[in-house]
């Protein structure tokens, strides 16, 4: 007679438990594409290819203010030509979304301050990368910057 409310309880005690660890999987995996994308914010402002020579695929695409840039090598000439200057950079809002167990996608924000040819960078951007896994590696297969109106 006591059964049903037993398995009720256990039920709901198994659902906590499994909750919690997706949450937490979810966490590690923005954590760690978050580490490959200031990595790569930092080697777009000091002019150093090398994490992108590492971590975007050959085909990636690069969408911003600054138009398209398609595949790695194209990527790889802009870091090194680009006549910008990174003066800050706050970082907000960074979730992963796992599509696949190969594939993700990972938005945030950014507060900027800085300068292209004298012109201002967007004070405001939204950004989604799309992260693809191979060898147990995470790459980045396209990235895409919007700039946002203020107040939002």
């Amino acid at each position: 007679m006591h059964t049903r409310p037993l398995l009720v309880v256990a039920a709901i005690a198994l659902a906590g438990v499994a909750a919690p660890s997706h949450l937490q999987a979810q966490d590690d995996l923005t954590h760690e594409l978050e580490h490959i994308e200031r990595s790569l914010w930092h080697g777009w402002a000091t002019h150093d290819a090398a994490i992108f020579r590492e971590v975007l695929t050959d085909d990636a695409l690069n969408v911003g203010s600054w138009g398209v840039v398609s595949g790695k090598a194209d990527m790889i000439e802009v870091i090194a030509s680009h006549n910008c200057e990174l003066k800050d950079a706050q970082f907000a809002d960074w979730k992963a979304y796992k599509l696949t167990d190969d594939s993700a996608i990972l938005s945030y924000t950014v507060m900027q301050k800085g300068d292209c040819d004298g012109h201002a960078l967007p004070a405001k951007v939204a950004v989604s990368s799309v992260y693809v896994r191979h060898n147990d590696h995470w790459m980045s297969a396209m990235y895409h910057e919007t700039e946002l109106a203020e107040g939002l």
